[in-house]
């Protein structure tokens, strides 16, 4: 998920596929790159962002993300913990890379007007690793419409997930909206158009799945985590 060429996630996608492929050729990508190397890259870029980006220090923004990764984690096959970090900007952005890393910006947090669309973006950005994107994109000469395919398919899986997970996936709709008026999504992206149709499509389902949820007592409550989610955090 990305505004602009300049954004994090561009940033981490393009650090993290430089770096694994130092040394490779094109003919021998898919035999030279395992996933244990994915990972191990990851791990390494992921923390060279966080020392050169600057890091939101407010608490309450932390746990709410926090809160959400968690109750969305809750509802993958292994349950995997996911290291979270809230990054200072403007920009409406989040990325994820293999190894359950997921990084947000202030800027997100205050376009998502509840717990629910936080779901819906960070849904979709757990979804990229739990399909394999990143390594997928990796291993292979990745064509413009494959990646458009991975986008589409980290929404779909990552309504799903909000749904098990006791979000109301109705907002994602309303998300990708905001989205859609405060970001500028590339090529790479599908239109806000086609996004919500697909959505759209699949929200008869995931609206009996968030039913199921609540009636089993799962009811997320992290926006109590964060009584000023729209006070700016920047320190002066």
């Amino acid at each position: 998920m990305r505004g602009t060429s300049g954004s994090l996630a561009h940033r981490s996608l393009v650090l993290l596929v430089t770096a694994v492929l130092v040394g490779c050729s094109t003919a021998d990508r898919r035999a030279a790159v395992s996933n244990e190397r994915v990972r191990a890259m990851a791990a390494l870029q992921y923390q060279e962002l966080k020392a050169s980006t600057p890091v939101s220090e407010a608490p309450h923004l932390r746990r709410e993300v926090e809160c959400v990764v968690g109750s969305l984690a809750a509802q993958t096959r292994n349950g995997s913990p996911w290291e979270v970090t809230v990054f200072e900007g403007e920009e409406a952005n989040a990325f994820s890379l293999p190894g359950n890393y997921l990084g947000v910006t202030v800027g997100l947090v205050q376009v998502a007007e509840n717990q629910h669309q936080q779901a819906a973006a960070i849904g979709h950005e757990m979804a990229h690793v739990l399909k394999q994107h990143a390594s997928a994109r990796v291993s292979a000469d990745v064509s413009l419409a494959v990646r458009r395919r991975q986008e589409s398919e980290a929404d779909l899986l990552g309504l799903e997930l909000m749904a098990r997970a006791g979000f109301d996936p109705r907002e994602s709709i309303r998300f990708w909206a905001n989205m859609g008026r405060v970001a500028h999504a590339d090529s790479t992206h599908p239109s806000v158009e086609r996004r919500v149709e697909s959505l759209r499509e699949r929200m008869p389902r995931a609206v009996a799945l968030h039913h199921e949820a609540r009636a089993r007592g799962i009811h997320p409550a992290c926006e109590s985590a964060n009584p000023g989610r729209f006070i700016s955090t920047r320190h002066r």
